[in-house]
């Protein structure tokens, strides 16, 4: 793929016909999305980070099939490239070189905690407020806290983890905040 910088020209006048616009060569990135058993994936969505920016932007790319992607419209410089694909917890690629056309970005399903809330004689304790707080999760991942409230026999289930490690705290009406 060629890839060329997006020119624009604000207030051109209609009626104009010697506009002349000079695209400037890009870099691009490209390479495959690939879930856990390195089966490919067509349906995604990517964002990119430049080396000493904050956050991740949209960007351009193509998919031409088979989880392949080519990422266009780029400056010179180092990216993390980050892949969202539902039903899988998102990946990000760090430190890659704009030219690079070999990448490969593995994502890997939603992990879940889950379990059963008890009172101190082992008695499930319905409608306890379970939260899960990250700790230490997956690189680019942002910390986060989610929860879920148990059943009327205790059981709780918090779907949609990032790998990595959690706080665990339940909450139940009348009762001491259990970590």
């Amino acid at each position: 793929y060629v890839s060329f910088k997006q020119k624009t020209e604000q207030a051109v006048a209609a009626g104009r016909t010697d506009l002349e616009m000079q695209v400037e060569d890009a870099w691009v990135i490209s390479g495959v999305v690939l879930d856990e058993k390195s089966l490919s994936l067509d349906s995604f969505d990517l964002q990119i980070r430049k080396e000493g920016e904050d956050d991740l932007d949209w960007c351009e790319y193509v998919q031409p099939g088979d989880g392949e992607f080519v990422i266009t419209g780029l400056d010179e410089g180092r990216y993390d490239v980050q892949v969202t694909v539902d039903g899988f917890a998102p990946s990000v690629a760090k430190d890659v070189a704009a030219g690079r056309r070999d990448l490969e970005v593995r994502v890997g399903k939603w992990l879940e905690i889950g379990g059963v809330v008890v009172d101190a004689g082992g008695r499930p304790v319905g409608q306890a407020w379970v939260s899960v707080e990250s700790t230490r999760i997956a690189d680019g991942a942002p910390p986060f806290s989610t929860g879920a409230q148990s059943d009327a026999t205790g059981r709780f289930n918090v779907p949609g983890l990032f790998p990595g490690a959690y706080r665990v705290i339940a909450r139940a009406e009348n009762r001491a905040p259990m970590i």
